[in-house]
């Protein structure tokens, strides 16, 4: 078979392809006899142009939208204190209120009873007009008539060593201006004992001891203000408990 002559071919021409839009975006490419070449600086700068334009790039460019300025916190409030835990349909406690004239001369009169009362309970003999007064009506009766039974019966009172003996006064509650009550606790270890000592056959001497119970006490005291002082008027234990009691029991 005879060949045919070869025709002269003329080069085919491809278009440039401008890069697509694929994540960060590709570099135009084409391709000639199966080899990539890269296009002309000039077909590069086109393509960018061209990407711009069509607002082709990264997710982020395109799809983010520009965060706002973050607004300040707001200014703590200058009066604001802590929050309120105080529970709906009850009030804070307030302040303790300072005790009245009137409850300071009471607290002082009974402060003043018991040291003048305890000298007198332990020297029967003596001249008691201090502690009278003190006194009037049924508690001068009560108190200055058991002083009287020690003395007759020669005995007397003494405080051991070592003492609990404890006062506290519990309470001061008034009914009208010239009346007042008092509650106290007493821890009372105080023993009575006879003014003479027993003296056996070999002329040694022991005390002889009547009495040494230990219990707490609770007092009740109705006073009267008589004139410009106050007076005891009414004075009885009202409850007792052996041993040495914490004085809350009475509360």
């Amino acid at each position: 078979m005879t060949p045919r002559p070869l025709r002269a071919q003329r080069p085919r021409l491809r278009r440039p392809a401008f890069a697509t839009c694929r994540g960060g975006g590709e570099r135009s490419r084409r391709r000639a006899g199966g080899v990539t070449v890269l296009a002309p600086l000039a077909l590069v700068v086109a393509a960018l142009m061209g990407i711009l334009a069509s607002g082709c790039g990264t997710d982020s460019a395109v799809r983010t939208p520009a965060t706002p300025p973050s607004s300040p916190a707001p200014a703590p409030d200058a009066g604001a204190g802590s929050p309120d835990l105080t529970p709906p349909g009850s009030s804070a406690p307030g302040p303790t209120p300072a005790p009245s004239a009137a409850e300071l001369e009471v607290r002082a009169l009974i402060d003043h009873y018991w040291p003048i009362y305890l000298r007198s309970m332990m020297a029967p003999d003596a001249d008691h007009a201090e502690l009278g007064a003190m006194l009037s009506g049924d508690a001068n009766f009560r108190v200055l008539g058991r002083i009287t039974d020690l003395a007759r019966a020669h005995h007397r009172v003494e405080m051991p060593e070592p003492s609990v003996f404890e006062h506290h006064t519990m309470s001061v509650t008034f009914g009208e201006e010239d009346l007042a009550t008092v509650r106290e606790c007493v821890v009372d270890d105080l023993r009575i004992v006879a003014d003479e000592p027993f003296r056996d056959a070999a002329g040694v001497d022991h005390l002889i001891v009547i009495d040494d119970d230990v219990a707490t006490v609770e007092y009740t005291t109705a006073l009267r203000l008589d004139g410009d002082r106050w007076r005891m008027n009414v004075r009885e234990i009202t409850e007792s408990l052996e041993g040495v009691r914490d004085c809350g029991i009475f509360s």
